[in-house]
């Protein structure tokens, strides 16, 4: 509610400065494609600080078009605030100062709106530190999970974890790696068309004298460059916080095409309505029949976390495996483990039975949740996958029930892909033994596609009155077992 309640906010100022420099109809329509283009639709409606970081660049460009060396305070306040929640608002923010410093050299400010915006911007860093104070404190980096490799080291699984997370997103400082970020950036549908607008934009500036265009140009620009430094690979859904720059450049200029203008935005503003009518179909949908088994098929794993709240222990704790971020959906003691988004559990440093056992007791989990997934690309995957096969088949991890499920993605190209899920409880019996014991984890061929694939599509029986689908026989696991029924608590 915070991130909408911003942006009617930002849309009211936005809406009455364009209607002080274009026509009032031009005015209604640029609003109305902003707010309705769809991944800002998205922004705004969901708990993320990407609409943050958008309101922030349109306060400052409002501020821009109107500054006098007063309100030069505010400006380094909104301007640097944001960096509490994003890393790409100091992109902003050196945006912005090197501007004002290119009119101080200009004599457009005078020398005490320096002092002003330096006050302001101290005093939204001071609110800001906290999170990097924190980080320096337990991360040793007041920056984590940027440059992790020359302040950390990679020697803590964190760090690799955190590391190799941060530069799936961020690429290779190369042409090629450059090329490619532009490439993906400009092609993905989901935030079209503000990166074409953004970088057609200081071209634009360069020929026109408008002094919005100006600013914005100049603000886009530097952005991009910032942005293109930091992370090549031009993450498309950060392009979102140029937009603003691009709405309130491109008002003036809409003047001179105005049919022709107002056509096109027409149309635009069209098809926005419709992707966003398609997108939201099913929220409409659950608001009149109130179906939650329709809502949730696109809640990753649902079915898994439902079995586990039906049939367990209300105290059972949980070592939870899976591609997906929405376990909150798991109503018991959870941690996440897996080796893509979490470090918590340092799988290569579990390299014996005996390790894994004296981990599982000595957190007192009961239960793991376990996808079969390719985990190898991730840092201690491998070692991860190695450990859980010799746990079942050792009998140390044992089969209470197994999923196949959907894992599809709402919107407007609904992907779906299959999965296998299983959950696994902790056999107490042998957990003392296996954690007294020695000896290193067999290691087992990787399992081909085809394989791999065979498994997964293999009919599986349903046991009378449960939701689980049982495995006829998983590699490296327990021999098939019916689901027990659930004891109402774990003896400690």
């Amino acid at each position: 509610m915070a991130s909408l309640g911003l942006w009617i906010v930002g849309v009211a100022l936005l809406l009455d400065h364009l209607s002080h420099v274009t026509s009032r109809r031009t005015a209604l329509l640029l609003t109305a494609i902003l707010s309705y283009q769809p991944q800002m639709l998205q922004a705004v409606t969901t708990a993320a600080a990407d609409a943050y970081i958008v309101f922030i660049v349109l306060a400052v460009v409002l501020l821009l078009t109107s500054l006098d060396a007063k309100s030069c305070f505010v400006l380094g306040f909104i301007t640097w605030i944001g960096v509490q929640s994003r890393y790409q608002a100091f992109a902003a923010g050196v945006a912005v100062t090197l501007l004002l410093f290119l009119w101080l050299l200009r004599g457009r400010l005078p020398g005490s709106a320096l002092a002003f915006y330096a006050g302001g911007s101290a005093c939204a860093i001071l609110l800001a530190s906290p999170f990097y104070l924190f980080n320096l404190k337990w991360q040793r980096n007041p920056i984590w999970p940027v440059m992790i490799p020359a302040i950390n080291g990679l020697d803590r699984y964190a760090d690799r974890v955190a590391h190799a997370y941060h530069s799936s997103f961020t690429g290779s400082l190369t042409w090629q790696g450059v090329f490619d970020g532009l490439r993906g950036l400009l092609s993905e549908p989901a935030v079209f068309p503000i990166p074409m607008l953004a970088l057609a934009l200081p071209v634009l500036a360069f020929f026109r004298k408008e002094p919005a265009v100006r600013v914005t140009g100049f603000l886009t620009s530097a952005i991009l460059v910032l942005w293109g430094l930091a992370q090549p690979a031009f993450f498309p859904r950060i392009s979102m916080m140029l937009a603003p720059l691009v709405v309130v450049g491109f008002a003036p200029l809409l003047g001179v095409l105005r049919r022709l203008a107002g056509i096109a935005m027409l149309l635009l503003l069209g098809v926005f309505l419709v992707v966003v009518g398609v997108y939201s179909l099913d929220n409409v949908l659950y608001v009149i029949s109130s179906d939650e088994q329709r809502w949730h098929r696109f809640t990753w794993f649902y079915d898994v976390y439902q079995w586990a709240i039906r049939s367990t222990p209300v105290d059972s704790r949980f070592l939870v495996v899976v591609e997906s971020g929405q376990s909150y959906y798991l109503e018991r003691p959870y941690r996440r483990a897996d080796p893509r988004l979490s470090g918590v559990v340092d799988w290569p440093a579990l390299n014996e039975p005996a390790e894994l056992a004296r981990y599982l007791r000595a957190e007192g989990y009961n239960y793991v949740i376990y996808q079969d997934h390719e985990w190898g690309a991730f840092p201690g995957g491998e070692e991860m996958q190695q450990a859980i096969q010799a746990a079942m088949q050792g009998g140390l991890l044992q089969t209470r029930a197994a999923f196949r499920l959907r894992l599809n993605t709402p919107g407007i190209r609904r992907q779906s892909r299959p999965a296998r899920v299983w959950v696994l409880e902790v056999n107490r019996d042998k957990l003392s033994r296996a954690a007294a014991s020695s000896g290193r984890f067999p290691t087992y061929p990787a399992i081909s596609t085809a394989e791999r694939h065979r498994r997964t599509s293999t009919p599986a029986r349903r046991a009378p009155g449960k939701t689980g689908i049982l495995p006829s026989r998983i590699a490296g696991s327990a021999p098939e077992t019916t689901l027990a029924a659930p004891r109402r608590r774990h003896s400690s």
